[in-house]
């Protein structure tokens, strides 16, 4: 399943990763991964940004590009920047993603394209330069995140 928003500002990008993180919440599951995909300054982060402020972080939330990876705590997520990873999938091992997300942690994860055939249950987010603005395609793969989707279709 597959949803299309275009997005004028920075604010907006940021909104809709807020209701992401609203229907992820409405899900009768605990933990799951978005990937992220987009050129340099697309809106990533300020995407990722969105969904922590929706599962109620209300602090500074800083890109992880220098770190690889950012842990939050009270939501469990964990937000990672795969632009410098060499080997994504040697990673994805290293930080134990999957016990992480059996363990109720929402994985983000920033340039998670070479990660896309790796698990099944999963949330990618592409945003493209539009004009002054971005297109947004949220799709799903698998069930529960096609009913994420679901909830952001307008009715």
């Amino acid at each position: 399943m597959e949803y299309i928003v275009y997005s004028k500002s920075p604010e907006e990008t940021e909104s809709l990763g807020q209701r992401i993180a609203l229907s992820f919440k409405m899900l009768p599951f605990m933990g799951g991964f978005i990937g992220l995909s987009g050129n340099l300054g697309s809106g990533k982060t300020t995407f990722a940004r969105g969904v922590l402020r929706g599962l109620g972080w209300n602090k500074e939330v800083i890109s992880p590009t220098y770190l690889i990876a950012r842990y939050y705590h009270d939501p469990d997520v964990l937000h990672v920047d795969g632009y410098r990873i060499g080997d994504p999938f040697f990673e994805f091992l290293n930080l134990d993603i999957e016990r992480l997300i059996d363990d109720g942690y929402l994985i983000i994860w920033e340039w998670g394209d070479p990660l896309k055939d790796y698990l099944l249950e999963t949330l990618w987010v592409n945003l493209e330069y539009q004009g002054k603005g971005r297109k947004i395609t949220v799709s799903s793969r698998g069930y529960l995140w096609q009913e994420a989707v679901k909830i952001l279709q307008p009715t």
